[in-house]
């Protein structure tokens, strides 16, 4: 059996924190941060039934994830002072 969540929290913002559709909205933290809890409530539902069904022990399960989009860190302008950062397209 393969399951396969895909494409969450990507753009679109197309869900609320509680997997609820609502369409295709803008991209803010806060629309954004609903939809990766949406997210984690799916990861969640799929462990929780893997454990249900008995093969959650024998099972291989593999989550991956990226950084997020472009949204930068609240308060950083650019500027580190630990860190010499260096322009580049990424």
């Amino acid at each position: 059996m393969v399951e396969r969540i895909a494409g969450v929290p990507h753009r679109p913002i197309v869900v609320d924190r509680e997997c609820r559709f609502f369409g295709v909205t803008r991209i803010t933290r806060q629309n954004y941060r609903d939809q990766s809890q949406c997210a984690v409530k799916l990861v969640a539902a799929l462990l929780d039934r893997a454990r249900a069904l008995g093969i959650y022990d024998s099972s291989l399960i593999i989550v991956s994830s990226d950084h997020g989009t472009d949204l930068p860190p609240r308060g950083f302008n650019g500027v580190s002072e630990s860190l010499s950062l260096t322009r580049s397209p990424a």
